[in-house]
């Protein structure tokens, strides 16, 4: 049972469901229950508020896809607030078996999960699908550099490749830079330290949200790049224990916190891309096959 003062927000235009739920988490879990009639009505009553334990919401009311994307925004916003849509609620109960409705916190988590899951599922396929149907390495550079780019919403996307002829590497070149597609190859020389010296050596990725805080590495980037931004991420491409380039994007204007799911995709990409670019070069000049390099990578 709930302490004292916490509340339930109930969306739902039917009164006699709305009195029966509200009866029901008032007896027995001392839930207070409130009544609002639509999707901005909700997020107006809990901003700020973090005595509701529970939300239910009448998809059929506002429509599943308004709904679900205020499902996603309050659980952003606070994990520990449970959302669940009315329909669901009616599935999982019944006059006779009041108990199901201790499930309600387990599965509107778990629906959450599943939804972040398959949206995180979506994007690597989108995002890893034209890399690995691409025949050359003039074609992977540019794919991976927009998809990065459109998938994480970022201003603009780059791909280097390193020259490993040297050890320690002190050259790469910067062979994509989306949306300047156009743009021609260059070489560049890697610092011997620093955040570039960083990535290819201990395979660190580089994320800068905000490079006022970090005015020399922004006067690196312009430098060296030509590249005018304001946050930044940098990804090692790297197999077989060695790093053979990397893979970046990047905001103009504002500073930008790139999360752990965008980092770990991201990277996930960077793989594919360095398993793929060395799998056409095997092809075409060891004329050996390693498909299941690219899978093992991938998997």
């Amino acid at each position: 049972m709930y302490i004292d003062g916490k509340k339930a927000l109930l969306m739902i235009k039917d009164p006699d469901i709305k009195n029966k739920i509200g009866n029901y988490l008032f007896f027995r879990y001392n839930l207070l229950t409130e009544s609002v009639d639509g999707i901005l009505e909700v997020l107006q009553q809990i901003s700020g508020d973090s005595s509701y334990e529970l939300v239910i919401l009448d998809e059929a009311v506002a429509g599943l896809a308004t709904a679900s994307q205020t499902l996603i925004n309050i659980k952003d916003r606070d994990f520990e607030t449970n959302v669940l849509y009315l329909s669901t609620l009616l599935e999982i109960t019944d006059s006779y078996f009041g108990r199901q409705l201790d499930q309600l916190p387990h599965c509107s988590d778990t629906f959450y999960r599943l939804d972040q899951t398959n949206a995180q599922l979506q994007i690597r396929l989108d995002m890893h699908s034209p890399v690995m149907k691409a025949s050359t390495m003039e074609e992977v550079y540019p794919i991976v550099c927009r998809r990065l780019a459109e998938a994480f919403n970022a201003d603009g996307a780059l791909c280097a490749n390193l020259r490993l002829g040297d050890e320690p590497v002190t050259r790469g070149i910067m062979v994509g830079n989306f949306p300047l597609e156009d743009q021609e190859r260059y070489e560049f020389r890697i610092p011997s330290s620093g955040c570039f010296r960083e990535l290819i050596t201990y395979y660190r990725p580089v994320h800068i949200p905000d490079l006022d805080e970090i005015p020399g590495f922004r006067r690196e980037l312009e430098e060296r790049f030509a590249l005018r931004c304001r946050s930044i991420l940098i990804l090692p491409m790297q197999i077989a224990g060695k790093c053979v380039g990397f893979i970046g994007m990047y905001m103009r204007e504002i500073p930008r916190v790139f999360n752990l799911v965008e980092i770990e995709l991201s990277q996930r990409l960077a793989d594919t891309a360095a398993a793929v670019l060395v799998s056409i070069f095997f092809k075409k000049h060891v004329r050996v096959t390693i498909d299941r390099l690219e899978e093992n990578v991938i998997g």
